[in-house]
């Protein structure tokens, strides 16, 4: 078996580690804000981006709350309550449960699996059937998730290794884990099907010169690799929280003190996450390089290949596309920056959203 530490150790590690994230997260949050109030990256899609700014808000504000309970409870437990707990600090953690930090860190953890299934909601052309089953999972961790504020209210003075709460928690660690596998590998699989037009030479089946079956020779290979990198982006993020869900749940089974570490940097990495993925793509970090499309803007023509079309200078694949030296409509029909190199999507009117610079961020 593997050696564990004492609870006091794991706490003091757990409220440093989360120190730092906390730190990475408020760089990250008023980067976002930045994305979400330029007119730059949010013209034609301005209701979208105040909601996914005010809902990044709330999830900043339970993650700072989470900080200042630990910064709390830590004092708690090696000042005002040292001498009164019989065995000191390593007891007084193991047998308190702090409900409130608890509940706070599980509502955190849903609002972070919701807003990952919204995107996978857009990417996929806004079809619920696609997204019923990470839905399902969602109302699943949403159900055991409460159970778990209930039960450590209950037994706020036990251990959290208590099979009352034990049972809950584990529950609730596998749902999220599978939603968030679930959810990862849809968005990775639709911008990977969306590459497959563009091959490893920079050609793609739209037609030449406006003539259906043709081969455009006037792409370079970089055209497949934003896509690329888009998948990898999201696969990567996707990892980090995952895996380290999944360390938490291990140590939880196991009953090791360990497992508190984890706790406390989940509690800002399911924030932080998803404001990454939008700050990468918001910025323009998400990809490298320059393509340029051999299509002007003005030419119009459809393909019946694969469903694909050109439409204004964009190739569009189903619901997804990436757009080059264009400028994009968004979902009002006004004309954003004319940002390159953008990933969209398009809304229910076929106007183009670019994926980073609003509602339909990856």
């Amino acid at each position: 078996m593997v050696a564990d530490i004492s609870a006091d150790v794991a706490y003091i590690g757990g409220v440093w580690a989360e120190g730092v994230l906390y730190g990475i997260h408020i760089i990250v949050f008023f980067t976002l804000c930045y994305i979400f109030t330029s007119k730059a990256y949010t013209r034609g899609r301005e209701t979208s981006s105040r909601i996914l700014l005010a809902y990044s808000t709330v999830m900043f504000l339970l993650s700072t709350t989470h900080v200042a309970l630990a910064v709390s409870e830590l004092l708690q437990g090696f000042v005002t309550e040292r001498e009164s707990t019989p065995g000191g600090p390593p007891v007084f953690y193991r047998i308190n449960v702090f409900p409130k930090r608890k509940a706070i860190y599980i509502v955190n953890t849903l609002m972070g699996d919701s807003l990952l299934i919204w995107r996978v909601y857009v990417i996929y052309g806004r079809n619920w059937l696609i997204c019923a089953p990470c839905i399902l999972l969602l109302l699943g961790t949403t159900t055991t998730g409460l159970k778990t504020i209930v039960a450590n209210g209950i037994s706020a003075s036990s251990s959290v290794f208590d099979p009352s709460i034990l049972s809950w928690i584990t529950s609730t660690f596998v749902l999220t884990i599978v939603t968030q596998i679930t959810a990862t590998t849809l968005i990775a699989g639709r911008i990977y099907a969306a590459s497959r037009p563009f091959g490893v030479s920079g050609e793609v089946d739209v037609g030449a010169g406006g003539r259906e079956g043709g081969k455009g020779r006037g792409h370079t290979g970089t055209q497949r690799e934003k896509y690329m990198v888009m998948v990898w982006l999201v696969v990567e993020s996707g990892a980090v929280y995952t895996g380290a869900a999944l360390v938490q749940l291990v140590t939880y089974l196991e009953m090791m003190n360990a497992g508190v570490i984890m706790e406390f940097m989940l509690a800002q990495l399911s924030a932080i996450i998803p404001m990454v993925i939008v700050v990468r793509v918001g910025l323009g970090l998400a990809y490298q390089g320059r393509s340029s499309y051999p299509y002007p803007p003005s030419s119009k023509s459809t393909s019946g290949n694969s469903g694909s079309r050109r439409k204004d200078g964009v190739v569009q694949l189903s619901t997804f596309h990436a757009a080059e030296g264009v400028e994009a409509k968004g979902s009002l029909g006004t004309e954003s920056s004319g940002t390159k190199g953008g990933f969209g999507v398009d809304d229910e009117e076929g106007h183009v959203k670019t994926i980073g610079r609003g509602e339909d961020s990856v």
